[in-house]
């Protein structure tokens, strides 16, 4: 073995003199205190195998007392298979390699400066310990190169201090963590718990406590794919987790508790969750439980639940927040005045759903400056309530194509203080829990625009509100909507539902309007019970009219709208029994005779069918009568024969008359009747079908004059002329395409032909 010298070689005494003595004594001494500081550099000249004092320079294993060296330029790198030494410090130099096995430990106390300075490699399976009983000063592990705690590898630090202490400071390399790390688990830590400028891959647990200033602060590429705990059993510090760079949690959980303004910040870097963010669920996180001054992206399969913050569950402060999963405050524990305040940009995208309950004052605070865009659903005191306001807008909202759901609401369940709130979706008020006001605000804040939806029962600021093409729906089966003062109903739809014609709000909706209600909109109605005769709903409640509804869908036969009536300023449906309820009108021609016939599917007091005939679709002429039932509630069988109709285009209705003398007429059919001689022997008539020119050529043999009328699919003459020998052209180049009759009259007789016209 090659013989290294000893650090000391002894001293030779001597007790002749007291001079001797005393340099006796010096000797001992500085014996004794140059090895606390001594120095220990691994040569590795006989093997890997680091107890082998033969690979170490001073031909003895490292100690408590020894700085311990690693160089990049040795014949083995060193392997530690087994219980280690504890250390001063560990320096493994740029081109080395050091491996822990399974079995290997290695400790660190005491040093100066760090635990282990990594320029090189490390590779740990094992467990490293750094300042277990004695503070081993700045940093406990400063990596700027590879550094590797592989499966099964444990890595233990506490109690480091000092201005800019980190108890893990990946510096400049690759942080590599698939086992465990524990930090501040016993003892404070100084001001950071792990420290990352450069690139850190988490697929293992780290766990960090009891740091000054932050438990992990992030100023490189941080990819979570394991378990990150953070103040989970003691704290002290501003925030748990700092971003200032890209942070991307791809597959892993990380679970913050106990910070003193933040738990999660994201100063100025790139956040992206895809997996698990669970803050505040065992102790308080200050006065933010999620703080966004830069750019955080929420995206599929991202799931972030916020406790037991004191000012914001989540709190974005000129930063852009992206959400495409789900974001829960204050499912179990209150959030502080608001659950979400926003003073950026924030867009609830396709995907996102935002739950949030136990907020003091607001729900969702969108701040002036500000941009708040939703597409998916928005869900604000389902359980617990919520403060003031839902929802409080003071500069740009557009719920575009999602759903927001309020309710738990102590005052207003939107408040629109400024800027611009646009509906084009669906906005429900008080399903789960009534809300007294479900709008209030400035002047012109509040747009429902087309596709929008503003459903509840409450209160709405009429001044706020501005009708813009959207839908409102009293109640949430049914309810009462009323607006403060005079509104416009002139460019949207009330939906209006009725159960019944027991109470207003319970039974059926109804729009309260403290002054003037201007209509001219669609009234919509879904009408859901079977009415009796004379049943009366009042479904606008106003101070007084202008205007009238311009369309009305889903009114059932029976039914009719009545403006001003019973009295002044009301709108009322009324349901009246119809006398009879006619159906299927038909006429047949079989050999020249007219048949009609009819049914009725319900009659009530009907006398019976006054059968009437026209020429020209204007003027009538009644043929008989057919007696009715009376009252019936099965369908009934009717028929009439007109056995001498006229030779042309013949028209028929119906005049139904009950006992009290109400008539109602049907609908017109019509049939052509031609006479049975054969006009058209005389007449060609091409091409057919035809576009643009009908050709009608008479014979020059034909003595006979003919007139000829061409009459529309419904029946209405369009065109006309009277024939000379030879060609006759009719233009219908303007007519619509369809099945058009021309009739063909001579002094003696009268025919009739189809023509199909063409376009």
């Amino acid at each position: 073995m090659q013989q290294k010298s000893p650090l000391f070689t002894g001293c030779t005494v001597s007790f002749l003199s007291t001079a001797r003595r005393f340099l006796f004594l010096i000797s001992m001494m500085l014996w004794v205190i140059v090895p606390l500081f001594s120095q220990i550099t691994w040569d590795g000249s006989e093997s890997a195998d680091w107890n082998n004092p033969g690979n170490w320079s001073t031909n003895t294993l490292p100690g408590t007392n020894d700085f311990v060296t690693i160089p990049g330029s040795t014949p083995n790198n060193p392997t530690l298979s087994t219980a280690g030494p504890t250390v001063k410090t560990v320096t493994i130099q740029s081109g080395a390699v050091l491996t822990i096995t399974a079995t290997g430990t290695l400790g660190a106390e005491n040093g100066p400066s760090r635990g282990i300075l990594n320029q090189g490699t490390v590779n740990n399976s094992g467990i490293i310990t750094i300042g277990a009983t004695v503070t081993p000063s700045q940093h406990g592990i400063r990596n700027q190169a590879t550094f590797n705690n592989n499966p099964g590898g444990q890595i233990y630090i506490d109690r480091t201090n000092g201005s800019g202490s980190y108890a893990l400071y990946n510096e400049s390399g690759t942080f590599t963590n698939e086992g465990t790390i524990t930090i501040g688990g016993v003892s404070n830590v100084g001001d950071n718990g792990l420290r990352n400028n450069s690139t850190f891959n988490n697929n293992g647990q780290i766990t960090i406590d009891r740091a000054n200033t932050t438990l992990l602060i992030n100023n490189g590429p941080f990819n979570n794919q394991g378990d990150i705990t953070l103040g989970a059993t003691q704290n002290s510090s501003s925030y748990g987790l700092q971003n200032n760079n890209v942070f991307n949690n791809t597959s892993g959980t990380i679970s913050i508790d106990r910070a003193l303004t933040a738990a999660l910040h994201n100063q100025i870097g790139t956040f992206t969750n895809q997996a698990s963010i669970t803050i505040g669920s065992i102790a308080g996180v200050g006065q933010y439980g999620l703080q966004n001054a830069a750019i955080f992206n929420n995206n599929i399969g991202g799931q972030i639940s916020i406790e037991r913050s004191t000012n914001s569950g989540l709190y974005c402060s000129g930063s852009t927040f992206n959400n495409a999963a789900n974001i829960t405050i204050g499912a179990t524990q209150t959030v502080g005045i608001y659950g979400l305040n926003s003073r950026g940009t924030f867009n609830n995208n396709t995907g996102g759903q935002i739950m949030i309950d136990r907020s003091s004052t607001c729900g969702v605070f969108n701040d002036v400056n500000s941009s708040f865009t939703n597409q998916a659903t928005i869900t604000i005191g389902s359980v617990a309530n919520v403060g003031n306001y839902g929802l409080q807008n003071s500069a740009t909202f557009n719920n575009n194509s999602g759903q927001i759901n309020i309710d738990r609401v102590a005052t207003s369940a939107v408040y629109c203080t400024g800027g611009t709130f646009t509906n084009q979706a669906g906005i429900i008020i008080g399903a789960l829990n009534p809300v007294g006001t479900l709008l209030a605000g400035n002047a012109n804040t509040f747009f429902n625009s087309t596709g929008g939806l503003l459903k509840g029962s409450g209160g709405i600021s009429a001044s706020s509100f501005n009708s813009s093409g959207g839908t409102l729906a009293p109640g949430n089966s049914p309810g009462i909507m009323t607006f403060s003062s005079s509104e416009g109903f002139s460019n949207n739809t009330l939906l209006i539902e009725v159960n019944g014609t027991g109470v207003v709000g319970t039974n059926y909706d109804q729009v309260v309007v403290n002054g003037t209600a201007t209509l001219a909109g669609t009234l919509a109605l879904s009408i859901n019970y079977t009415p009796a005769n004379g049943d009366q709903v009042t479904i606008v409640n106003a101070l007084s009219l202008s205007g009238t509804f311009a369309s009305v869908t889903g009114l059932p036969s029976g039914w009719t709208v009545n403006y001003n009536s019973p009295s002044s300023g009301l709108v009322t449906l009324l349901y009246t029994v119809l006398p009879v309820e006619m159906r299927d009108l038909t006429a047949r021609l079989l050999d020249q005779t007219v048949q009609l016939n009819w049914l009725t599917a319900s009659e009530h007091n009907n006398r019976g069918f006054y059968v009437e005939r026209s020429g020209d679709g204007l003027r009538w002429t009644e043929l008989g009568f057919v007696a009715g039932k009376g009252t019936a509630t099965e369908a009934q069988n009717y028929g009439f024969s007109d056995k001498s109709p006229l030779s042309a285009i013949n028209y028929y209705r119906l005049r139904q008359t009950d006992y009290n003398g109400r008539e109602t007429l049907s609908k017109v059919v019509n049939i052509a009747v031609t006479s049975p001689t054969n006009v058209m022997a005389h007449l060609r008539v091409y091409p057919n079908p035809v576009y643009g020119e009908l050709n009608l050529l008479l014979p020059e043999n034909t003595e006979e004059e003919f007139t000829v009328q061409l009459f529309s699919p419904a029946g209405q003459p369009v065109r006309g002329i009277t024939l000379r020998k030879g060609i006759n052209l009719l233009d219908i180049s303007t007519l619509t395409a369809g099945v058009y009759t021309l009739q063909i009259l001579s002094a003696q007789e009268r025919s009739f032909k189809k023509i199909v016209v063409q376009q």
